[in-house]
């Protein structure tokens, strides 16, 4: 098992609703959460950012449920190794 410092990032229709399915998503994986930030955008997007650090196949699994709600539109998954940077977006 890998560990690393992963960037989630997703984008959904905007919603509340929506900001909440994502939230109880990323409960349910086994990561320890650096930082979570949310934006309602006035163009009708709720964009997440999901800072988690934890085993590669658990934030893979995490973005793979995101990609099937159905609100979801985008997911982006970026890993580093402990003690590395983040590749650029």
């Amino acid at each position: 098992m890998s560990q690393g410092i992963h960037l989630v990032e997703v984008e959904a229709w905007n919603s509340l609703d929506t900001l909440v399915r994502i939230v109880n998503t990323a409960r349910r994986a086994r990561l320890a959460y650096r930082e979570v930030k949310a934006v309602l955008g006035p163009e009708g997007l709720v964009r997440v950012l999901l800072v988690a650090e934890g085993d590669d196949a658990e934030a893979a699994w995490l973005a793979a449920k995101l990609e099937r709600l159905p609100e979801v539109y985008s997911v982006e998954h970026r890993v580093r190794q402990a003690g590395g940077e983040l590749p650029p977006a």
